[in-house]
């Protein structure tokens, strides 16, 4: 995985969520950084940026979004700015992407290989138990505005359980994209709520 990884960001900045890689000294090592300041950290400018040393320190500031609140979605809208990432190899580099967006990685040369196995709501929804049980009722309308409010909208991962296909490459640069093989336990924590009331 690690190699497949390499081997598609070579030596070109790579966008993945709201992140972007930064290959550096001949690919061996990268930087990462929120895209919003990729350009600042290309010109080698560090001013005002914290470098995020170890796993802790990355997992804890993952947690919360730059409006200070608890971040239910790893892949949610929000990731503070003011931070890079040094990275010395390629195994830390997948190990410090997991962190950021766990399994896209595997999902994504998954998807290359079209090996992906997608998990549609009513599937997920039939296995549920107890307190959950309640989304077996839930109608297409309501997954549907459901997907609206938290997929569409606070979320960076394409819902493929949705049949929402991959959108068009608006950037100009290279990009591996986040994917959602099945419903989260947040949505469906959402759907329960809904239908409770």
């Amino acid at each position: 995985m690690k190699n497949k990884l390499a081997k598609f960001i070579a030596n070109k900045p790579t966008k993945i969520g709201e992140l972007i890689i930064l290959p550096q000294n001949s690919e061996k090592s990268y930087l990462l950084c929120h895209y919003d300041k990729h350009l600042q950290l290309l010109n080698s400018d560090f001013s005002g940026l914290k470098c995020l040393k170890s796993t802790k320190e990355i997992d804890e500031f993952v947690r919360i979004s730059k409006e200070n609140y608890y971040r239910p979605l790893k892949a949610e809208k929000n990731l503070s700015s003011d931070w890079f990432v040094d990275i010395p190899n390629k195994e830390t580099l997948l190990f410090i992407l997991h962190q950021f967006y766990p399994v896209s990685i595997g999902l994504w040369i998954a998807y290359l290989e079209e090996k992906l196995k997608i998990c549609p709501f009513e599937e997920k929804a039939f296995r549920q138990s107890g307190r959950y049980q309640i989304t077996q009722k839930a109608k297409k309308k309501e997954i549907e505005a459901m997907v609206s409010e938290i997929c569409d909208k606070k979320c960076l991962k394409i819902p493929l359980w949705m049949n929402k296909s991959l959108p068009s490459q608006a950037l100009k640069i290279q990009e591996i994209p986040l994917f959602c093989r099945e419903s989260c336990t947040y949505f469906m924590s959402q759907i329960q709520k809904k239908l409770k009331k």
